[in-house]
């Protein structure tokens, strides 16, 4: 759903976006920051001002305007939107019109000759805080990273530039101009120069790749969706990086370095080499094979779910993968490990890096690509081309000649044009599973923890170290939480209208203290007398004994603990709680407990059983204990105002407060 205006925050009601350069990203500014409820004024070259304000008509909170110096004079924050070969000319060209006290931030790929330009063009009292949205116009905003570069700005300005870019619910990354830099050139400089060689080298060839088979399923959907992807896009967007960014260049030239190298071991014939090189490669950038157990980047179902070609019954012809390799190679060459910067990573690097991890973690694929690469001759003439290509970009780079390639990116971006509707399409299917793997890896921890600690992953690893520890912290968490879920659901307020009662610490403190030191006991006991039986009869044997000598223990400490938590004081008091709720529990316990029981014996490791048992208790305790609250509520309005007939009320109507008001304590 759209944001509206009712959130821009308390002051900030006429704060005005100012957005130069009006391109696709520009565009995609004007429309979702004008959508939050941001006025906006926006403006493009000169020669564009009657077409783009025709485009915007009936926009009323968006204002065309003729040129930059009418936005940067009345605007509160100036994002410049333009190509990062002419920043610094149009900076200097309306920086000095910039309003006093305004914030300005640039949205190029690379921040270096922005920042300069900045600093020698804006006014003094002018406040810097530059951007970058790390994705393309059409990808969806929500949880792609955001770099925030506060360079010349209080953290008041900040908290302005954060409210105006909430509406794109992106994930805001704080860097230095310096090491936005670095990072954008480790995760991007290197992959973007081997897919721009591969359309390079098949344009060369005049070849459709999807319409051979060899190009069709498993990696090669992947390379083939990702070169369209980037010629689909506008050709400064990759020539700002690689030529503007001094980390960038050296990694483009270290590609075409590796790629030679590697084609002449090929021809060669030297597999031996080859295979030391492509291995040293692989254990530095993705380590030893210990660290291979964890979830993969991209999932190898993705490889093959989509493809612009027909793919046949026959499995995919095996291919040298001459790109990837060199990638690898090159990474390891100059020291970058990727995955160091998965924080910065956009969904397309995501893609490529993970068809990547995919080829070089699968010995058995790894070692057939390179048995390829060696014996057959198929691909001698793609590798040739593919070559040249990564060769021609590296000295366009060199010499910084950003004509040069604009010419070399949109020969081939003609010679695809045909086919990127349908690639959009596909490529957009691919990205949406791209980003769902994402999200799982950042519960369970993906290959090097995919650039962050798995929260489950993290979790687990406490569980191993620290087990009673983390368990009573985890019980302790939820049993409070429990109790302040509950009171909130049924309504039950303490005599100062809080949901938080005197119970939620009391909850917590049984939680940590009694209940999870009793479990991991119980159930060391249960794992240690069953362990190694894995029959269908002790397994049965298991539940039947938890059952029938763990839950009564459980129950009859829980009835115990929660008489006094009530306020029992005495032996009888404590005594008459048990006996009447202690069936009601177990019954309870010998519906879900099986239940639960089987699941943990099929599914998970033995450190796991405690905390599963504690969520399980959470969900059903939070019902029970709601379920209580209300009851007992309502029976204390019966008793102080009635049924509603006339003279039914049993008390006076000042006794206890209406429904909505606090209720008395326990």
């Amino acid at each position: 759903m759209a944001p509206t205006s009712q959130q821009i925050p308390e002051g900030m009601e006429n704060f005005v976006v100012g957005l130069i350069g009006m391109g696709d990203m520009g565009k995609m500014y004007a429309d979702r920051l004008s959508a939050a409820g941001w006025r906006i004024l926006a403006c493009d070259r000169e020669d564009r001002f009657d077409s783009l304000k025709e485009q915007y008509i009936g926009k009323s909170n968006i204002e065309v305007c003729r040129n930059g110096h009418y936005v940067s004079r009345a605007s509160d924050y100036i994002i410049y939107s333009v190509e990062a070969a002419i920043i610094d000319r149009v900076i200097a060209q309306f920086g000095p019109s910039t309003k006093m006290g305004a914030i300005v931030g640039g949205q190029t790929s690379c921040k270096s000759p922005e920042i300069k330009a900045f600093e020698e063009y804006l006014p003094p009292d002018v406040h810097i805080i530059s951007c970058h949205s790390l994705h393309g116009p059409g990808v969806d905003t929500h949880n792609q990273p955001l770099v925030l570069i506060q360079h010349r700005a209080p953290d008041e300005a900040l908290r302005k530039v954060e409210a105006v870019f909430s509406c794109l619910r992106s994930k805001y990354v704080y860097l230095t101009a310096q090491e936005h830099d670095r990072i954008t050139a480790d995760t991007q400089a290197v992959t973007h120069a081997a897919f721009l060689s591969m359309g390079k080298a098949w344009h060369a060839n005049s070849q459709f790749p999807w319409e051979l088979n060899r190009y069709v399923g498993g990696i090669e959907n992947v390379k083939i969706n990702t070169m369209l992807r980037i010629y689909g896009q506008k050709w400064h967007v990759y020539a700002g990086l690689a030529i503007l960014n001094p980390e960038a260049r050296k990694q483009v030239a270290q590609y075409a370095e590796s790629v030679t190298a590697l084609y002449k071991l090929m021809l060669k014939g030297d597999l031996d080499g080859l295979r030391v090189r492509v291995y040293n490669a692989r254990d530095k950038v993705f380590g030893s094979a210990s660290n291979w157990g964890a979830r993969p980047l991209i999932e190898p179902s993705i490889l093959s779910s989509f493809s612009l070609g027909k793919p046949t019954d026959a499995p995919p012809r095996p291919n040298n993968h001459l790109s990837l390799l060199a990638m690898v190679d090159c990474w390891a060459a100059l020291g970058i490990v990727p995955y160091d910067h998965m924080i910065c990573s956009t969904p397309l690097f995501r893609l490529r890096l993970g068809v990547t991890e995919h080829l070089f973690l699968n010995t058995a694929l790894l070692d057939e690509t390179l048995k390829t690469a060696v014996e057959d001759k198929m691909y001698r003439s793609d590798d040739l081309e593919f070559t040249f290509a990564a060769r021609g970009w590296a000295e366009c780079v060199s010499l910084g000649h950003f004509e040069t390639w604009e010419k070399r990116f949109v020969s081939t971006q003609e010679f695809f044009q045909p086919r990127f509707a349908e690639a959009k399409v596909v490529g957009d299917q691919m990205m949406k599973k791209v980003l769902e793997s994402y999200v799982e890896n950042a519960l369970t921890g993906g290959i090097q923890n995919a650039g962050t600690k798995g929260y489950l992953a993290a979790y687990i690893k406490q569980l191993e170290s620290n087990p009673l520890r983390t368990k009573m912290l985890t019980a302790g968490s939820l049993a409070g939480a429990q109790e302040l879920i509950a009171s909130w659901l049924a309504k039950d307020r303490n005599k100062h209208g809080h949901y938080f009662t005197s119970r939620v610490p009391k909850m917590a403190a049984y939680g940590a203290l009694v209940s999870a030191p009793l479990g991991h006991f119980l159930i060391w006991l249960l794992q240690k007398v069953f362990r190694g039986r894995t029959s269908l009869k002790a397994k049965i044997m298991q539940i039947i004994f938890s059952n029938l000598v763990i839950a009564p223990i459980q129950n009859s400490v829980y009835l115990v603990a929660m008489a006094l938590i009530a306020g029992a004081r005495t032996y009888h008091q404590v005594r008459a709680t048990v006996k009447v709720g202690f069936w009601r529990v177990m019954r309870v316990s010998w519906i879900t407990s099986p239940i639960c029981l089987a699941f943990a014996q099929k599914f998970l490791p033995d450190q796991l059983w405690v905390p599963f048992f504690n969520l399980v208790s959470f969900v059903i305790g939070t019902y029970i204990n709601t379920v209580t609250k209300k009851k007992r509520l309502a029976a204390l309005r019966k008793k102080h105002f009635g049924d509603g007939r006339p003279g039914a009320s049993m008390g006076r109507p000042d006794d206890y407060p209406p429904m909505g008001g606090p209720n008395p304590p326990y």
